[in-house]
């Protein structure tokens, strides 16, 4: 077995737990539409992987360009981004200039990301998977800001997106990881893509666990 078709299957093991977890818990009567849609996100990433480990099952190797596989990982950070800008993001954030700072701050993490896959897509010599990891970065950047929003603003009297502060720790940390893996995969760095791999797997696992537990404080 192939490290990299180990790696696949460890997260797609890790991401069936979290999608099969939430969907026994979140698709039930008077379940929070945020909640479904971080599990559609979970699952996107299951999708994924196990593309991913049919591909190198059948054909041993992955393409490193554009794949379908890549349509999951973006599909994550879609629906994690969907779930904090259109449903939380109104309820802490009036656009007034009291977070103009908050708001400020929140670009630090995709800046850095930004920063970091310049370097890297300098050094990828193939042009699809430039466009490839580009596409990527493009919905990375923008499901990165607002989690990381979210952990430092200040909350509302509920305390709805308090109870989600760790949520939004893991999906800021799974962001850093996607790029992580990029890295060790381009710059054919395997210390860096099993561990980014590893850990991937283990965030992915904890999510819906993480996100329902802060959700159910919600009612206290």
């Amino acid at each position: 077995m192939t490290t990299e078709l180990a790696m696949n299957l460890w997260m797609l093991v890790c991401s069936f737990f979290g999608t099969v977890y939430g969907f026994r818990i979140v698709f039930k009567k008077n379940k929070a539409l945020y909640l479904k849609m971080i599990n559609f996100g979970v699952a996107c990433f299951m999708l994924s992987k196990l593309f991913n480990v049919i591909i190198l099952v059948t054909n041993g190797e992955l393409y490193k360009g554009f794949n379908i596989g890549i349509l999951g990982i973006v599909g994550s950070f879609l629906f994690f981004l969907s779930a904090n800008y259109g449903q939380m993001d109104g309820l802490v954030d009036d656009r007034s200039s009291t977070f103009r700072l908050t708001r400020i701050k929140a670009l630090i993490m995709p800046a850095v990301i930004l920063i970091g896959y310049v370097f890297l897509f300098l050094n990828i010599q193939n042009i699809t998977s430039r466009i490839s990891t580009a596409f990527l970065i493009l919905f990375i950047l923008p499901c990165l800001y607002f989690n990381f929003k979210h952990i430092i603003i200040y909350d509302v009297d509920l305390g709805i997106i308090k109870q989600l502060k760790f949520y939004n720790i893991l999906a800021v940390i799974y962001a850093f990881l996607t790029v992580a893996q990029l890295y060790g995969t381009y710059m054919m760095i395997t210390p860096v893509y099993v561990g980014a791999s590893i850990c991937s797997g283990l965030v992915i696992a904890l999510i819906m666990p993480v996100v329902i537990g802060g959700a159910k404080k919600w009612t206290l």
